[in-house]
């Protein structure tokens, strides 16, 4: 019995001794808009004004979007965003951004320039869509100025 037992474990050692036991991990396919992000999105000089046509910026929205998409993984984004908004104030700053299904939740921080004030610091959150060739961009936010919120379509640039 003893010489049975040991045949046994002997055989199963040589069988399982060819064999590749290896764990792997499966990564989910990246949704549609992630691999078309990369890159330098930018807007019109005018926003869209709630029924979708141009509006000038004014004290509560901004023009003139730009987003340097540098990093990006499957849902995620990261990069730089500068805008210009009231009185030709200058928005400069740091964006990311997390994709959940199809809909890109971002936020920007940074530093408002305005001709002859100190900078002041900015900070913006929104939702981001791709529609087409364009992102459309919906934001909210505040700055030394008051609150900030619009919508705008970037295209690849």
């Amino acid at each position: 019995m003893q010489r049975a037992i040991t045949t046994f474990v002997l055989g199963l050692t040589i069988l399982t001794a060819g064999c590749d036991f290896e764990h792997r991990e499966s990564v989910a396919a990246p949704s549609p808009i992630a691999p078309l992000l990369l890159g330098r999105w930018s807007g019109p000089a005018a926003g869209l004004n709630a029924g979708g046509s141009p509006a000038l910026p004014s004290r509560e929205s901004c023009s003139n979007l730009e987003w340097h998409i540098s990093e990006q993984t499957a849902n995620s984004i990261s990069g730089t965003f500068t805008a210009t908004c009231d009185g030709g104030a200058q928005l400069k700053g740091v964006a990311s951004g997390t994709l959940v299904n199809d809909v890109l939740n971002w936020q920007a921080n940074g530093d408002a320039t305005i001709p002859t004030f100190p900078a002041c610091p900015f900070h913006l959150t929104g939702t981001a869509r791709l529609e087409g060739e364009t992102i459309r961009i919906d934001y909210e936010g505040s700055w030394c100025l008051g609150p900030l919120k619009g919508t705008e379509r970037l295209q690849k640039s």
